[in-house]
């Protein structure tokens, strides 16, 4: 006979009463049976031929029947599913008598063969169609998946238990009933958090000189004139920034909790004597200046700083710029036009994070087209990473002899992971090839097209960014050069 059906299993569900299930499919032996039972949680369990069972009609073309040694339980559920081991196992010989039934039962067992196969596929995860962009579980569930790692993975139920209580933990609930959203930024700025007859939250104004009222009206951005001392810093020339949303207070408390595996670095002028004479009227020792670069400072929330011109007047170092939480400045005085003004003329750094000064402050003589000393200074910070500041040379081909000793000055450190920033004066990229040459990456190599870089090495790049200072933005009093940063990973 033929295989005349598809079927190659049968599924029942128990009434506590019944032990005889039909299968309709044909098995040459009762080995080629297996029986499954689940209970009402999914648990499975293959029964034994012989201990559990005995098999009616083994071998019939119609099929037979599975006879449990005792009722199936109420709701559990018994699955008959042929299972034959993937053989050849008939033998024709050449010349030999023709076997009908032979030649049909070894093309019998080729197709249950393939039911088989058809069968195991079909309990797979599949798309509906070739045209689906999903998968369809079919209410099933999906077990053992692993914790995710990625973005895009699924995510099991312990994982999304874990991450639920995790931030429950960290949140501010009530048990007894829902509670509304905080109202909008609009209507909570500037008040205090309360709760009305209902339990619901709402914002209402401090008591007029409250401790509350005080705290609030500090925390403002120009909150200073209320400390005695500081109304001294009130801006004389109507400055202003704008478009900053947040305090130096927050910024320094989001730079203090930024987290340890990202450092961004920054590279712009510091005091700069253009900026001085055309936005303070000469005012190379502006208080409000130095506020409002602290400011900016405090809001790209950079961890190190290059400062490839710094102009600083009393004294030689730039110590007197810093602003918690950056504790660290180093400065490399170099010879400036207005050195007989009194003022001290050099590159700087400045950083937040736990650093040794080489020592190192490699100067490059005057020349006939650039009468500047010029200059490189290193610091050697945590996680092993070598930050050089430059102030290049304008004179071309000094300055690209200084490129040539920048490259041997990061030779001779033995450091791998390495970050140099600053003033190269150049805008040809060719100058910067024995940087390239020893693994260096120059940093948005084709939009930054200034003559201020970024170079790295060996650390991974996961954002970049500049901001407008010299041209229409708000920061164009602060520095004729534009502001450049870089985010890597530590």
């Amino acid at each position: 006979m033929t295989v005349s059906t598809e079927l190659s299993h049968e599924e029942y569900v128990g009434n506590g009463v019944t032990t005889d299930f039909d299968f309709r499919f044909r098995i040459f032996e009762g080995k080629h049976l297996i029986v499954v039972v689940a209970d009402s949680d999914g648990n499975e369990t293959t029964l034994k031929n012989g201990t559990d069972y005995t098999i009616v009609g083994a071998g019939s073309y119609h099929g037979g029947k599975v006879v449990l040694n005792k009722p199936l339980a109420q709701g559990w559920k018994i699955l008959l599913e042929r299972d034959l081991p993937v053989v050849q196992e008939t033998d024709l010989r050449n010349q030999g008598k023709f076997f009908a039934e032979v030649h049909e039962d070894a093309f019998d067992y080729l197709t249950m063969l393939i039911q088989k196969a058809l069968g195991t596929f079909s309990l797979s995860l599949r798309k509906p169609t070739y045209l689906s962009n999903y998968y369809d579980a079919k209410g099933n569930r999906i077990a053992n998946l692993a914790p995710p790692k990625l973005g895009t993975d699924s995510a099991n139920k312990d994982y999304v238990d874990n991450s639920i209580k995790d931030i429950d933990s960290k949140t501010l609930r009530v048990k007894d009933k829902p509670i509304n959203a905080l109202p909008n930024t609009e209507q909570r700025a500037n008040k205090i958090l309360a709760f009305d007859n209902n339990g619901q939250p709402i914002t209402v104004l401090p008591e007029s000189g409250s401790a509350s009222d005080v705290l609030i009206e500090l925390k403002k951005d120009d909150g200073y004139k209320l400390v005695g001392g500081m109304h001294n810093l009130i801006n004389p020339y109507n400055l202003s920034i704008e478009n900053i949303n947040k305090t130096p207070l927050d910024s320094a408390i989001e730079l203090q909790n930024k987290p340890k595996n990202i450092l961004r670095f920054a590279t712009n002028n510091l005091w700069t004597h253009y900026s001085t004479e055309t936005w303070f009227n000469g005012d190379l020792t502006s208080p409000r200046k130095a506020m409002l670069l602290k400011k900016l400072w405090l809001m790209v929330s950079a961890d190190v700083w290059g400062f490839q011109e710094v102009f600083t007047n009393p004294v030689k170092d730039i110590s007197m710029f810093l602003i918690p939480p950056y504790n660290n400045a180093f400065f490399t005085e170099t010879i400036s036009p207005i050195e007989n003004l009194g003022f001290s003329y050099g590159v700087g750094c400045m950083t937040r994070i736990n650093c040794i000064h080489s020592g190192g402050v490699y100067l490059s003589p005057p020349s006939d087209l650039d009468s500047e000393v010029r200059g490189f200074n290193a610091l050697l910070l945590d996680n092993d990473i070598l930050f050089i500041n430059t102030h290049l040379s304008t004179d071309p081909s000094r300055s690209k002899q200084m490129i040539i000793e920048l490259a041997d000055l990061v030779t001779s450190f033995s450091k791998n992971k390495v970050v140099i920033v600053g003033d190269f004066n150049t805008r040809n990229i060719d100058d910067f090839k024995p940087l390239e040459n020893i693994g260096f990456e120059i940093v948005n190599k084709d939009t930054w097209l200034d003559i201020d870089k970024i170079l790295i090495r060996n650390l991974n790049i996961v954002n970049t960014g500049m901001i407008d200072i010299i041209g229409s933005s708000a920061w164009n009093h602060l520095s004729d050069h534009n502001l450049y940063f870089v985010d890597v990973e530590v």
